[in-house]
């Protein structure tokens, strides 16, 4: 299966920094490439790097990141939507998600991605 539509639903939106600086990295080495095709690879992935980048990229708010633990920033399979799961939970759930779900599209054959938060 080829990953078209990645989604994170994280239900604290103070991490919103954190979990668009992953899609990002995820996007910027071509997921593709990996051949992921399971949510549990995808959540293995996240929760083994989300801590470097939470400590790179979540300073930028308002947090103290020396007294924080990034532990608490871990997904299951139930965090992650993939490829047409992605627009069906958006369209089920509305537009207001309050910044708690993300989502990259990866255009196929095309050297880039949209990434936004709902």
């Amino acid at each position: 299966m080829k990953i078209t539509a990645l989604g994170i639903r994280f239900p604290d939106n103070d991490y919103i920094n954190s979990i668009q600086a992953w899609l990002k990295v995820i996007a910027d080495q071509e997921i593709q490439s990996y051949n992921f095709t399971s949510k549990q690879q995808i959540v293995g992935l996240f929760n083994k790097s989300i801590d470097g980048i939470y400590w790179l990229v979540q300073n930028k708010m308002r947090y103290d990141v020396s007294r924080l633990d990034a532990s608490y920033l871990t997904i299951t399979e139930e965090n992650v939507y993939l490829n047409e799961e992605v627009d069906k939970y958006l369209i089920e759930q509305g537009r207001n998600l309050n910044c708690e779900f993300h989502v990259v599209y990866f255009y196929i054959n095309a050297p880039w991605y949209y990434i936004y938060s709902h």
